[in-house]
């Protein structure tokens, strides 16, 4: 068995297993930290279906699902979905924080969103984030050299 033969089952050992602790609980009664933590580990799995329908079923959502899910569809090159998620926040008048930036920031450096990147730029400088965290100046150091 090759190193992606076994990472995919190590994947799917993890799955069943969120699966199996998801299927004893119900969505609608999941404190915030419940919800995020489902949406990322079926997110990190590459369950990006499952991750969304955490989010459309959560009661109450905050900018930690958001994140949660734009990272995961980032991570997975998922990037016109990251930026509809990312529009999707903002217009329930949720405030990114600066992981939603970083994670934007690299989907929309990896797509060469050059105009998206300076409107993120804009908000993360409005916001103070880039004298306060490094994470936010490297994402947008790497989003404008693609």
């Amino acid at each position: 068995m090759n190193k992606h033969e076994r990472g995919r089952l190590n994947l799917s050992t993890h799955i069943l297993k969120g699966n199996n602790f998801h299927a004893q609980m119900s969505w609608q009664n999941m404190e915030v930290t419940e919800t995020s933590a489902l949406i990322e580990m079926y997110a990190k799995c590459g369950s990006m279906l499952d991750a969304q329908q955490g989010l459309v079923i959560a009661q109450a959502r905050s900018h930690i699902e958001w994140t949660s899910l734009i990272s995961g569809y980032a991570r997975h090159g998922h990037r016109e979905e990251a930026l509809s998620c990312f529009h999707q926040m903002q217009h329930e008048s949720l405030c990114p924080n600066v992981v939603t930036f970083v994670c934007m920031l690299k989907a929309c450096g990896s797509i060469g969103c050059p105009y998206k990147v300076l409107e993120i730029e804009a908000k993360v400088e409005k916001q103070g984030l880039l004298r306060e965290h490094v994470l936010v100046g490297n994402a947008l150091i790497f989003s404008q050299r693609r």
